[in-house]
């Protein structure tokens, strides 16, 4: 998050940073990234780096890291991590996993999660499960268990390994199991192989999958087949699929039919379904009842949507709620929201820090 400071504490930052205060140098990199002046930050970053600051180092570590340079990235965390910065331990245990090198991200992991690193206890977890469980579900699916090659297959097609997914696939619908169908249907229609996706899709359907039927309703709309795929959507709805009535409600809102596509709208988002909570916020926004809608838009931002977020931080600052708003804005920007950085660009603009202003409707534009 970018460092908010007014005008005359800007003063008070350089003047400490040129007097060789390493957080004062340190803090007004902060600022200049912020107003978007990269190379003056780095410069600061560079000189408290130099000077033993090891905050001053990560954040140096994070600018190389994301304009490409890794090599000399990690050579700052590395020396942060070695001062016992946690999250230089973790941004390096990261950067390790990315280039293959599981075994000593483990243990910069184990490091950072010793000294309270939420995110490198979540890594470790994750990091310490997978082989153990990929080591299971190899064992099962050489036995011929459907269910364990399915759940291979799905764990390599999230991995990107689709050939290998496909033919885990394929062994498992082999033996008649219907999830293993449907992925195999979507997978191959995902491929550009639609007539075989749709037969395993077809196969998956008549066997009383609700996932196929939802699946299958969305290939047949993308086919300009409404009607059919409308059947599929009302059959997977009626199996309290919320996808399906979610999907469902689109259809029913383009043809106008408003009442009941309010009432699968509602049905979806009262089965938890993101974005049938998003859809009804927007739905309710439009009529202005806003008590109602807020529930929706915050429910929505708690499983991640940056448009629920953003909208609900434009409820709030209509509302004169700034603070809250701001802070909903900050998290949607964070996720490439463009109308939440705009956003931000004009609260900035309206308490005259036009630096930051500037900074927000160029990341904006460039988004």
């Amino acid at each position: 998050m970018p460092y908010i400071v007014g005008i005359g504490q800007i003063w008070r930052i350089k003047r400490a940073a040129a007097r060789g205060d390493t957080d004062a140098m340190a803090r007004l990199a902060g600022v200049l990234q912020a107003q978007g002046a990269a190379d003056e930050a780095e410069s600061w970053l560079r000189r408290a780096a130099g000077l033993d600051n090891r905050d001053a180092m990560t954040s140096l570590a994070n600018l190389l890291n994301g304009r490409g340079a890794v090599s000399e990235a990690e050579s700052w965390y590395r020396e942060a991590a070695a001062r016992n910065d946690m999250y230089a331990m973790h941004n390096l245990g990261v950067l390790l996993l990315q280039q293959g090198d599981a075994g000593e991200a483990m243990s910069w992991f184990r490091a950072a999660a010793e000294r309270g690193n939420p995110g490198s206890k979540r890594n470790l977890e994750r990091l310490s499960e997978e082989p153990k469980k990929d080591q299971e579900q190899d064992r099962a699916a050489a036995r011929g268990d459907a269910e364990a090659m399915n759940e291979l297959g799905d764990a390599l097609a999230r991995r990107g390994q689709l050939r290998e997914a496909e033919s885990w696939f394929r062994k498992a619908a082999g033996r008649d199991h219907t999830g293993a169908m449907h992925n195999l249907g979507c997978l191959l229609y995902e491929n550009g192989e639609v007539s075989e996706g749709k037969s395993w899709l077809d196969k998956a359907a008549a066997r009383g999958s609700a996932d196929a039927m939802r699946s299958l309703g969305g290939l047949l709309f993308d086919r300009g087949e409404a009607d059919e795929a409308e059947s599929w959507l009302r059959r997977a709805a009626e199996l309290e699929h919320p996808e399906a009535m979610n999907a469902l409600a689109g259809l029913l809102f383009r043809r106008d039919e408003l009442d009941e596509a309010e009432s699968w709208t509602r049905k979806a988002a009262d089965h938890d379904n993101p974005a049938a909570m998003y859809n009804l916020g927007v739905l309710l926004a439009g009529r202005n009842e806003l008590s109602e809608a807020e529930p929706w838009f915050r429910k929505a931002a708690a499983c991640d949507r940056d448009d629920a977020m953003h909208n609900l931080g434009v409820l709030l600052y209509k509302r004169g709620e700034l603070s809250e708003a701001e802070s909903w804005f900050r998290e949607a920007a964070a996720r490439g929201n463009t109308g939440a950085m705009n956003d931000l660009g004009r609260l900035r603009k309206e308490r005259g820090e036009r630096g930051e202003a500037k900074y927000w409707f160029r990341q904006a534009r460039s988004s």
